[in-house]
This record gives C-alpha cells, sequence and structure tokens, in this order.
C-alpha cells in the first residue's frame, strides 16, 4: 500500500490498460463517461494497491496532482481525513482488495471536507487472475448532511415535546407559587418580614417562569403575536438594554440597511433573539471587543450549512457578530442543543442558543453559524421578507389596577389541585361567586343541578378525557351566554387552536399567571373584548 504508483491522464488510450497482463479494449463509450462524469472514477492495481487511473474528477475532490494529469497514491492518501486513514488503509491491503473495496471517508482540500463513499469491484482478466480494481468515489457531503440535518431536526423535535411537557408541569405549580406569594405581598405591611420572603419567593418564581418560556420557545410551544415588522426599529429600540448588558469595554456597531424588506413576527421574540445572542457574544469577549449587528435584504441561494438546509429565496438578514473566542467544531456541534453551555456551573441554564433556534424556526426562518477559535463568531438569522410595509410598534400599555368582580358566576374547572386552589380564592376575594370542578365531567354534573345562569366559564385546555373546548361545546346548550376564559400551559397550536375560538367570547390565559393577570383577563372576556384576534393566532 505505501507504494505510489503514477500515470499520466493525458493519454486517454493508455488508461484501462494500466495493469500488466490486460488485454486491449476499445475505450470508447467508457472512456467518455468516466471523463464526463462528476464522480471519481479510479483503477488500482490488485497487487500492490497502487493507482494506475484517475479521471478528470478526481482534481475537483482532492485538488491538483503533483505533475499536471497524474496521481499518486501518496497524494490520494494525505489528503484523506486524519481520522479516516488507518480504516480506508486496512480496506486497501491487497489480500482485501481482492475481494473488493467499500468505504466512506473525508477528503480535506482547499479548507474544505468533502465527504466520500468509495467502492470498487475486482475485474479478472481472461485466465480468471484479477489483477485490476476498477472503483467509483461518490461525493455524499450534501447527502449527509441532510442526513444530519434529519437526525438533529428529529432528536430537537422529540427534545422540545418533552420541554413542552415539562413547561405545562412547571407552569401549574408556578401559577400556585406566583398567585400565593403576590396575594401575600399585597396584604403584608411593606415593613414586615414575612413581606420581603414573600417577594424573594415571587422573585425565585419569576426566574422560574422565564425558563418555562425558553423551554416553550425551544419546543416551538409559545404563543406568537403576528405583525409586519421593522428589523431596524427592533436593533434600535434594543439598543439601549445591550448598552447596560454588554459593558463599556465592549463596542457596538450597527450597520442597518436603509432598504430593508420587513418581515412577518412576533416583536417579542424578536427582541428576546437579539438580546440572547447579545449576551451569548458578550460572554464570548470578558476581555472586550467589538459586537456588530447588521441587517440586509438578499436573494440567497439553495446552500447545505447551519443548522438548516435553505432554499434559495429572499431572506430579510440580521447578523450578530464578535470578535470573541470563538468556538471549535465541536461545540459549534452542540450549540442548539438544550441545557448544552460553556460556561461555569450556574453562570448559564444552556438555554439561550436552544431559544432562538426554536423561535427562529417556528417564525419560518433559518440561523447559520461561523467561528473560528481565536476570531470571534457570527450568527446570521435569515427570515423570509414581505413587500408589505412594517406596521407602526404600539407602545406597551402602562399598569392598571385589576378591576373586581361584581357577583358574576363563574364555573372554574381544573384538574391540578393548587392551580384550582388558588385560582377560586384568588375570584372569591375579588368578589365572584365561584363553582369549581376537578374534571369537565363533574362540572356538566354541577351546571346541570345549578339553578342560575352561568356568567363566565374559566377552564384549563388540557384535561383527562375531555379537553376545555370539547366540554365548552357541551355546555353551549345549557350555557348558551356563558363567556370562556380558557388556561394553559403549554401555549401553543399544538394543543388549542385559536381558529375555533369566537373572539367575541373567548380568550385563551397562559399559565402561570398572576392574581392581576387573571382578574384583568375575567373582566376583558366579561365586557366582551375580542382579545383572540387574527392577528394573535398562533403560528
Amino acid at each position: 500500500m505505501h507504494r505510489s504508483a503514477t500515470v499520466a491522464a493525458r493519454h486517454p488510450q493508455d488508461r484501462f490498460d494500466a495493469s500488466p497482463g490486460s488485454p486491449a479494449t476499445d475505450p470508447g463509450t467508457f472512456r467518455e463517461l468516466a471523463e464526463q462524469t462528476r464522480d471519481v472514477v479510479w483503477v488500482r492495481n490488485a497487487l500492490d494497491a497502487a493507482l494506475t487511473y484517475v479521471n478528470a474528477a478526481y482534481e475537483r475532490i482532492w485538488g491538483p496532482t503533483g505533475r499536471a494529469g497524474e496521481a499518486t497514491n501518496a497524494e490520494w492518501l494525505q489528503a484523506i481525513h486524519a481520522d479516516d486513514r488507518a480504516p480506508v488503509l486496512n480496506a486497501l491491503r491487497p489480500p482485501a482488495l481482492r475481494q473488493g473495496f467499500r468505504a466512506e471517508y473525508r477528503v480535506v482540500h482547499g479548507g474544505e471536507t468533502r465527504w466520500l463513499h468509495d467502492r470498487g469491484v475486482p475485474v479478472p482478466d481472461p485466465d480468471g487472475i484479477v489483477r485490476r480494481i476498477i472503483g467509483i468515489a461518490e461525493d455524499i457531503t450534501e447527502r449527509r448532511a441532510l442526513e444530519q440535518q434529519l437526525v438533529g431536526s428529529q432528536k430537537l423535535e422529540g427534545m422540545g415535546r418533552l420541554a413542552g411537557g415539562i413547561a405545562h408541569d412547571f407552569n401549574n405549580i408556578l401559577t400556585a407559587i406566583l398567585g400565593y406569594s403576590e396575594s401575600i405581598v399585597s396584604q403584608s405591611d411593606p415593613r414586615a418580614p414575612l413581606r420581603a420572603e414573600a417577594l424573594e419567593i415571587q422573585r425565585a418564581g419569576e426566574k422560574a417562569a422565564a425558563l418555562t418560556r425558553q423551554l416553550l420557545a425551544f419546543g416551538k410551544r409559545q404563543a406568537l403575536k403576528m405583525t409586519v415588522v421593522d428589523l431596524n426599529v427592533i436593533v434600535r429600540d434594543v439598543h439601549q438594554l445591550m448598552e447596560r448588558l454588554i459593558g463599556e469595554d465592549i463596542t457596538i456597531e450597527p450597520r442597518l440597511a436603509t432598504d430593508l424588506a420587513a418581515v412577518t413576527a412576533d416583536i417579542t421574540q424578536l427582541e428576546q433573539i437579539l438580546v440572547n445572542l447579545v449576551v451569548n457574544a458578550r460572554d464570548a469577549m470578558p476581555e472586550g471587543g467589538r459586537l456588530t449587528i447588521t441587517t440586509e435584504t438578499i436573494d440567497r441561494a439553495a446552500s447545505n450549512g447551519g443548522a438548516f438546509v435553505m432554499p434559495a429565496g429572499r431572506f430579510t438578514i440580521l447578523s450578530v457578530a464578535d470578535t470573541g473566542t470563538g468556538m471549535d467544531a465541536h461545540t459549534r456541534a452542540q450549540i442548539f442543543d438544550p441545557f448544552f453551555t460553556t460556561k461555569d456551573t450556574g453562570k448559564g441554564s444552556g438555554l439561550g442558543l436552544a431559544t432562538v433556534y426554536g423561535t427562529v424556526k417556528q417564525l419560518g426562518g433559518y440561523i447559520e453559524v461561523e467561528s473560528v477559535v481565536g476570531d470571534g463568531t457570527c450568527f446570521t438569522i435569515s427570515l423570509p421578507c414581505t413587500d408589505q410595509p412594517a406596521e407602526p410598534v404600539a407602545r406597551r400599555p402602562d399598569p392598571v389596577a385589576a378591576t373586581p368582580g361584581q357577583g358574576e358566576t363563574v364555573l372554574l374547572v381544573e384538574d391540578d389541585d393548587a392551580v384550582r386552589a388558588f385560582t377560586g380564592h384568588a375570584l372569591r376575594c375579588a368578589g365572584y361567586r365561584v363553582l369549581d370542578a376537578a374534571s369537565p365531567e363533574s362540572a356538566l354534573g354541577l351546571v346541570n343541578k345549578f339553578a342560575d345562569p352561568i356568567d363566565l366559564v374559566l377552564t384549563d385546555v388540557i384535561m383527562p378525557g375531555m379537553n376545555g373546548k370539547q366540554m365548552v361545546t357541551r355546555l353551549e346548550r345549557t350555557c348558551p351566554d356563558a363567556k370562556v376564559l380558557y388556561m394553559s400551559g403549554y401555549s401553543g397550536t399544538t394543543y388549542f387552536d385559536p381558529s375555533i375560538v369566537d373572539p367575541a367570547r373567548e380568550r385563551l390565559l397562559e399559565k402561570p399567571f398572576t392574581r392581576d393577570a387573571l382578574l384583568h383577563a375575567m373582566r376583558d372576556v366579561l365586557n366582551g373584548a375580542a382579545i383572540i384576534t387574527p392577528g394573535d393566532r398562533l403560528a
């Protein structure tokens, strides 16, 4: 195997008579096929595995040969990835080679790595002796990228379903924690030690709620309010926050296109994407550096890089580049995995980039990462653009005090005991008359025995046996005028489809919620506010 052989590729008439004892053949169509195919066609001597022929496609994969039109075993072997050489060499040992050859390996040339599926078959001479092996090396780089993306997508989809289920259970728990801590805070003397402790519980609950929102974003199960957005406006609005996040030793350099096409997206989610990427860049520059944020609109050709295989099309681009420590290939392969972090224990949840991945995918976009150790990292997000003009960004309204109830009768249906207990307590304290049930079946039975009208049905979406929407449908005969307020810890179309919601009488309240959020939602629905509109429908 270590003997090197060369063959002139300039003389087609010699190419298929390269081994001793080969019968003369007319190269004709076979030669034409070999020279025109993009696959590498090769011939080896079965006695010592030396290359005796390669076609023109060889130089596209392996690079220029030592002399024009010639290839050597040494050049061929040197270009194979170091981790793949040993098994390839074993497969090319003459005793094994005479039985045929099959291998997958990487070839590195010009900084680019290509995957090859290589197979060869023995060609016996008329006397039955195998003196040549003829093979074809097929470039399968794009196919492997697609296969790896499929495997990765399936893995992340499974993790997303798990994350959504965990978030649902946590949101039930957090609804009780936040609700009761808020109640203690509101009823305690500002100087009482108990109030300070309740505030700490509330803050911890809010941090946990933020983590569950990240889990839902990763699992593509958060509700989105889609509007036509100018990315430049998002960058400018978040700029002041970014300066507080990164400190004075990092320079922010915005490069915003003047003719940027708008995108259809959720403003809050775009802000979270940008903040997550900025925080990630800050952590990669502990000694300071430069953070460049770029927007542009481009026509992209199809690509096979990054976390997605991207189709051709017109996209609006948001890129965040830093001059930090960079990442090696092993780290880049894991950065979108939930809970993966390079930070010290306790300094990162590992959900920031996983959240970015999930949100970008939910918005129908694509994300690519370029990084070199010691030379920084650039995240590029491509979102499908629209020809519609961007809508003005509405100012967030100032919080107002929740309006108490006026004696309205509420049917509360919730299978989680803690959530049902807190919600019922909050409503009764606010002046509502509450009938509570632990299941849809018991709620239906309760209504049949109750003589007075039901003003509002407050129900969880997912419950054993029957979901909230199915129960509401069955209640329409007995409670035709009742308004409906759904509660859910999933916050996604997998379990709740707003397209079947009557916006004049129904709303979805996401868990975890506070007492004030609950009372605001109750009053909005009772007053007939159309909270769920076509613009609010989940993507």
